[in-house]
């Protein structure tokens, strides 16, 4: 009996100890996989990672995707040019897109005519086209633009080099090529007090409103990278005259700075130098701040190991400052930019409201917000704000994309 026991035991212990070690090299091989794995993960690929576990970076990262890409294709996906305007339109509500008659016969997607009933309060009402019996009830059969796709219309050059007439889509045989008039309307998103459409000038406009960022951003870093480069690293009187002018600058006013300078440009001057002044206004205003911090990193690293070394074995002094310092901000410089240009898009909206930026014939978001300065406008004809909805997804998107490339970018953040 007592020998029965122990090969009971010695049996189960077996069984144990097997279940045990299948379970251990399972785990062991895990571990291999992913050594070997991680091995060959480079440090753009660790970065990607991160960044995607950061979900609403994500999301706003393909947003503002988005937004780039129809800015790119704004002549082909736009129905109509930025100053095309329909003279008895103004204020033209926004027209819904239909894809079933009256009778719920499906008839692919159609817009309404709709014609002014009181020019005082722009007030609009469909046009009726016949009265007819269906199922023992009187129905109004309404006038009807249907929508088609790649229909010809204004002509345009895609890319700045391919001149073509194709549009996404629009009312076919509306556009008249010998007068250079459009007969059916479709206003996407509401017409403006001239009767142009909004959705055509929202898509035109993204090229000033989705750059001035970029552009802005880029000079005010270059400004901030050599001034504060040159007072950290070589430290004394030019260091004390840099910061001063730094901190004279950060003692105005942000906004009131802006317009002030503004104000010293005339307001006739050509839309596309307007648009450069703009943007070299921003970088003004904006560098003071980055300079500083670039000085701190300066000032800790010149002393690191690697640039004593470089300064032994006589390296010139712009070669240690951007090829050994420089690369070592690159990390903090990547989201200072995505931080800051949310910055330079509102200021270009804020001068443009003003009246001080962007002007006719050009066309930004921030100049198409400039009808909503009255109050009226904006009770009877709300869809007039539809491009601050662009401006805060857009500014919204860096914000969180800079909160992703962050913690993308931060060593401490767990995987």
């Amino acid at each position: 009996m007592l020998d029965f026991d122990l090969n009971v035991v010695k049996e189960r212990k077996e069984k144990l100890y097997g279940k045990i070690k299948k379970e251990t090299d399972k785990h062991l091989r895990k571990i291999v996989n992913y050594q070997k794995k991680e091995r060959k993960e480079t440090s753009f690929t660790l970065f990607i990672r991160k960044f995607k576990k950061h979900k609403l970076a994500v999301i706003f990262f393909w947003i503002l995707m988005f937004f780039y890409f129809c800015m790119f294709l704004s002549g082909f996906i736009a129905p109509y040019s930025a100053q095309y305007k329909f003279k008895r339109n103004s204020y033209n509500i926004p027209t819904r897109i239909h894809f079933f008659d009256e009778r719920g016969k499906f008839i692919g997607p159609y817009v309404f005519k709709y014609k002014m009933i009181n020019p005082i309060f722009k007030s609009y009402s469909r046009e009726v086209e016949d009265v007819v019996f269906y199922k023992n009830k009187q129905i109004n059969i309404y006038v009807k633009y249907k929508i088609s796709f790649f229909v010809k219309a204004e002509p345009y050059k895609l890319f700045w080099f391919i001149p073509t007439d194709i549009h996404l889509f629009g009312v076919k045989g509306s556009y008249d090529s010998k007068t250079g008039e459009h007969q059916y309307p479709i206003f996407l998103f509401g017409a403006d007090g001239l009767g142009r459409d909004i959705f055509s000038r929202i898509l035109h406009g993204s090229w000033v409103s989705l750059t001035v960022g970029f552009l802005g951003t880029f000079i005010s870093l270059i400004i901030a990278l050599i001034l504060g480069g040159i007072a950290g690293y070589l430290g004394g009187k030019i260091d004390w005259l840099i910061m001063r002018f730094c901190e004279i600058l950060l003692l105005f006013p942000g906004f009131y700075f802006l317009l002030f300078l503004r104000s010293l440009i005339p307001v006739s001057i050509p839309p596309a130098q307007s648009y450069i002044l703009i943007v070299t206004i921003l970088a003004i205003i904006s560098f003071g701040g980055l300079t500083r911090i670039v000085r701190g990193f300066f000032l800790s690293f010149k002393n690191e190991d690697y640039v004593l070394a470089a300064q032994a074995q006589g390296i010139s002094q712009s070669r240690i400052i951007f090829k050994h310092i420089v690369p070592q901000l690159s990390s903090y410089l990547i989201v200072s930019v995505s931080m800051s240009i949310p910055g330079y898009i509102l200021g270009e909206t804020g001068l443009s409201f003003l009246g001080l930026g962007i002007t006719e014939p050009s066309v930004s978001w921030g100049l198409l917000l400039s009808e909503s300065n009255n109050v009226s406008n904006v009770f009877y004809y709300p869809w007039i704000l539809i491009p601050s909805i662009f401006i805060i997804l857009t500014t919204m998107s860096f914000n969180m994309i800079g909160d992703g490339l962050r913690d993308a970018l931060d060593p401490r953040t767990k995987i």
